[in-house]
């Protein structure tokens, strides 16, 4: 067995999944599995359970007296630690330094050490001079602790280090992580604009979020600079959204710092308030959105059930979140469907646009986990409350079933609005109209598509 995921190139990670399933399938508690798993957790940008699967991993290391994996996984530790902004334990995971270690554990203990010195937990230029060998590209063979270790010595203000490390590397996903990271630091914008956008994808489908954040920001931080300053407010606005949902401390903190850099006012997500509940059941003006994954069984296909059950719990928190940010009330989950309902109290006459924005949010949000969502969206009378002592909320009524009948006909990555709802946002969408035979309405039902 070993930790395959370390060798892997990027564009090949949509082989993990299953070559982690055969490593279970030999010895789930074995060392190289939960390291793997730790890494990967890592990598998709969830530090808290790298940390948790690495303890876990260095404690079955250590009962059976396996030196080198306990050095490994505690060099892991140090990864998630510093990701976490546990510093101080981040600090006491790192191995005591040991030149009688092969090289390759030189490197990996190296590769910990950058990243807690681009915390300030070690001294930033008396670890980057003790790099353990003559060319990081040529002599570290471990594709993912060497991208993280150069992505450090950038963050560090060794620029020129590893622009001298680049230039005979060859045009693979790694590697363009790095170039967008020098043409950052370079303040080439240019080629952050052209490159930047292909390499989020390329993460985003592999679930590889830490590395497609950092493109992002590389990329809000460009369109800033070349004079796109709501693209950047809403590049950095979904990096600091996703970093604080997946509990990311350093990317949190970098998107905050760029953007008081860049003058960009951040809105912090806040725990959900409770919705006002409806004084009694009965009509309400409401706006009703549906929303559904398009595509969802080629992409469980592609998936063990554990990581597609991963991906749609991950959505459905940021469909929670998203909802009740604009004064909105998730009715029900179905799978990988969800209702919301807007100004169940009666309270709000701005409903529709709260639920467009949240639709929207929603929809960049999935776009950037590698989901398409179709979502339909109607505004008009409904019935709403609950029906029964301890029910759920029930909104019932033409309108819903417009809603319901109008995400149907969205396709992948577009949001459907009904005429009332079209009426209320005229002012900010731009939309032609379209007639279309709805099942279970008599007549042609007039529909504004959002793209």
């Amino acid at each position: 067995m070993n930790n395959i995921l370390l060798f892997l190139p990027l564009e090949r990670w949509d082989e993990v999944p299953a070559r982690l399933e055969r490593m279970r399938a030999l010895d789930a508690h074995h060392f190289s599995t939960l390291n793997c798993e730790a890494m990967l957790a890592l990598s998709r940008g969830f530090p808290a359970k790298a940390a948790e699967v690495a303890e876990t991993a260095r404690r079955a290391s250590e009962s059976r007296e396996w030196a080198m994996s306990v050095l490994w996984t505690s060099c892991t530790l140090v990864h998630a630690y510093t990701a976490l902004g546990r510093v101080d334990e981040a600090r006491r995971a790192l191995p005591p330094a040991d030149p009688s270690l092969d090289k390759q554990d030189q490197l990996s203990r190296w590769g910990a050490e950058l990243q807690l010195a681009t915390v300030g937990g070690a001294d930033a230029e008396s670890v980057i001079e003790a790099q353990p060998v003559a060319s990081l590209v040529r002599d570290w063979p471990w594709a993912l602790e060497r991208v993280l270790a150069l992505q450090a010595l950038i963050d560090l203000g060794a620029v020129d280090r590893v622009e001298r490390e680049l230039a005979d590397a060859p045009d693979t996903g790694f590697f363009r992580a790095l170039r967008i990271d020098v043409a950052r630091a370079r303040q080439d914008y240019s080629t952050v604009l052209s490159t930047a956008p292909a390499f989020v994808e390329l993460a985003s489908k592999v679930g590889a979020w830490r590395f497609a954040n950092r493109a992002l920001l590389a990329l809000a931080e460009a369109a800033a600079r070349s004079g796109s300053r709501e693209s950047a407010a809403m590049v950095l606005q979904q990096v600091a959204s996703s970093a604080q949902e997946r509990e990311h401390w350093s990317q949190q903190q970098q998107a905050r710092e760029l953007a008081r850099t860049l003058n960009i006012e951040l809105q912090e997500d806040q725990a959900p308030t409770r919705t006002v509940e409806p004084a009694a059941t009965g009509e309400r003006f409401v706006t009703v959105l549906f929303a559904d994954v398009r595509g969802y069984t080629e992409l469980s296909q592609k998936m063990t059930p554990a990581e597609m059950a991963d991906k749609i719990s991950s959505l459905q928190r940021s469909v929670t979140r998203e909802v009740a940010r604009h004064h909105g009330t998730v009715d029900k989950f179905a799978g990988d469907a969800v209702m919301a309902t807007f100004n169940v109290s009666g309270q709000s006459v701005d409903h529709a646009s709260h639920a467009l924005r949240a639709a929207v949010a929603m929809r960049d949000r999935a776009r950037y986990m590698g989901i398409a969502l179709g979502i339909g969206i109607a505004t008009g009378p409904a019935i709403v409350g609950r029906l029964s002592k301890n029910a759920n909320l029930s909104v019932l009524g033409e309108t819903t079933n417009l809603a319901s009948r109008l995400q149907a006909q969205a396709g992948p990555n577009q949001i459907v609005l009904s005429e009332e709802a079209w009426k209320r946002l005229r002012d900010r969408v731009d939309a032609p109209l379209e007639m279309l035979e709805l099942k279970g309405f008599a007549h042609p039902v007039p529909v504004y598509r959002v793209s």
